[in-house]
């Protein structure tokens, strides 16, 4: 009988890829430095540390307008297309033009904070 199954990355717990299979070969399905469970996860809402199947957390952040702070350190703030490292877990963005700006915070395993911050400059 078929499975479906999803590998993981041992040391992260970031799923690479899903499938399906026969049930005794689930096992099998992970390369060097993988892990692979019977299910079937999405990598955008889960991740798998120790072979246990997890819900990403939430972005720890919080925001004040243009401010956030309490970030995972390190993050990566990406402010329309454009990446900057954030080391200290305080973003406070500055925008050299009035507008409103598309702003994703990412940082593993926590989901993407998305959204819009809207500079009056």
């Amino acid at each position: 009988m078929n499975a479906s199954f999803t590998v993981y990355e041992r040391e992260t717990g970031r799923i690479v890829r899903d499938g399906n299979c026969p049930g005794a070969w689930v096992a099998l399905q992970a390369g060097e430095g993988e892990g692979a469970v019977e299910g079937s996860y999405s990598a955008d809402a889960h991740y798998i540390p120790a072979g246990v199947p997890t819900p990403r957390p939430a972005m720890p952040c919080i925001r004040d307008g243009a401010h956030f702070s309490g970030l995972p350190v390190p993050c990566a703030v990406d402010i329309d297309g454009k990446r900057y490292e954030c080391a200290d877990g305080v973003a406070d963005l500055k925008f050299p033009l009035p507008g409103v700006y598309q702003v994703r915070i990412s940082a593993w395993p926590y989901l993407d904070w998305v959204g819009e911050v809207e500079s009056g400059n």
